[in-house]
């Protein structure tokens, strides 16, 4: 059997744990064997970190990035946007990488 493409999901999140604890359950929940999520938290002040930590211990497809000093979030998705999609597709093998605003709902994969 052929193996699936690997899909990496980019979430962006600068306190946001009011929105993200939906988002990663609804991520989850997608029938598409072969993702992973990668959460880059820009020095959140609220549980945001916590909380995702907490979805990384249950589910090893949930990666969480921490930031302890505050950087822009234009600043790091247009440098992993531009700069860094090669590296995305080497060090995480995927084959399609996908942002996701930190208030948006999650459709099927």
């Amino acid at each position: 059997m052929e193996k699936l493409p690997k899909i990496t999901v980019i979430i962006p999140v600068k306190d946001r744990v009011k929105y993200l604890y939906h988002i990663l359950k609804t991520c989850l929940t997608q029938e598409y064997p072969n993702f992973e999520v990668i959460v880059a938290d820009d020095a959140s002040t609220d549980d945001t970190t916590e909380m995702i930590r907490e979805f990384t211990i249950k589910d090893n497809r949930i990666r969480l990035i921490a930031r302890e000093k505050r950087v822009d979030m234009l600043v790091i998705m247009g440098a992993s946007k531009y700069l860094g999609l090669e590296l995305y597709w080497k060090v995480f093998k995927a084959s399609v990488v996908h942002y996701l605003h930190s208030k948006k709902t999650v459709g099927k994969f």
